[in-house]
């Protein structure tokens, strides 16, 4: 591991580290007398703590904080405190080297289960990206599952989940659904939308192409009302998608299911029992979109 003097482009130290890094992170604050290193072994869960200007014996070792291979170490500059996830979804807190290594004091919990920090755990999912807020109150997580979570940092709890997954994020342009008519409606089934063709062979991503299958073991298509993406084989999502009037489970990690129908059942229902070219599916008059908004 190489050590550099950004400002002056130089490499103050190297390091030879006997295994192949993971993570890597400086968890010293201004004032510090040691410049604290942390790396993670590549292919276990342990934690390397290194004087960054030292030689290659390490000040620390954590061997029993993660028993998979990491995906973030992170320090939280206002509190001291470093923040390190692994890929089974676990999140831990410790400090560095003048607090001996130890749990924060100043963190607001003891227990792990009096936080949400076993969301990534429960979910089967791990960050991919933590960061701060630059009073360090708040902790975002950028996780496996393309969901962003917002954390209080003291107290672990929960505070929001946005839904950045491909299939979400295809909608945010809304005005591209304005007048879009539902192309197919098969009774018992589901109704289809989303093709600006209004054919039920058109329609493209907001990335002006395809983009691949996003499939998750707690979104099921396990009851009536759920929208889930149209496709035409695997990893080929584009703007069409469908909103099932019946239990779907055969579809489940073959389409990729984004949300649900929250209130207007009766329209769906409706719209399914309308009057369509039996070849073709398609209604015999054009049952189209008004507008769609987020709220």
């Amino acid at each position: 591991m190489k050590v550099f003097d950004v400002v002056n482009f130089d490499m103050i130290n190297m390091l030879k580290l006997g295994y192949y890094p993971g993570q890597c992170e400086w968890v010293y604050c201004p004032g510090d007398a040691i410049s604290s290193v942390a790396t993670s072994e590549k292919s276990t869960g342990k934690i390397f703590i290194y004087d960054g200007r030292g030689n290659n014996q390490p000040l620390h070792v954590f061997d029993k904080l993660h028993t998979s291979s990491l995906t973030q170490i992170r320090l939280n500059p206002v509190y001291k405190v470093v923040v390190s996830s692994d890929k089974s979804g676990m999140i831990e807190y410790w400090t560095g080297t003048p607090h001996e290594y130890k749990f924060p004091k100043n963190v607001n919990w003891e227990y792990k289960t009096d936080t949400d920090l076993y969301e990534f755990a429960k979910c089967k999912a791990y960050p991919s990206s933590i960061s701060f807020s630059p009073d360090g109150k708040k902790m975002a997580t950028l996780g496996s599952d393309r969901k962003v979570r917002i954390f209080r940092f003291l107290t672990g709890k929960l505070m929001r989940v946005f839904d950045e997954s491909l299939s979400v994020s295809s909608f945010l342009l809304l005005f591209f659904y304005d007048a879009v008519t539902y192309s197919i409606s098969v009774q018992g089934f589901m109704i289809q939308t989303g093709d600006p063709t209004g054919t039920g062979m058109g329609g493209e991503s907001i990335w002006g192409g395809e983009f691949e299958d996003e499939f998750h073991s707690t979104l099921r298509h396990d009851r009536p009302y759920t929208l889930s993406m149209a496709n035409a084989g695997p990893n080929t999502n584009g703007s069409q998608f469908f909103i099932t009037v019946v239990p779907t489970p055969w579809l489940d990690n073959k389409h990729s299911m984004f949300g649900r129908v929250a209130k207007g059942m009766e329209v769906v229902q409706r719209i399914s029992n309308v009057r369509v070219n039996p070849k073709t599916d398609k209604p015999y008059e054009d049952v189209s979109i008004i507008n769609i908004t987020v709220k």
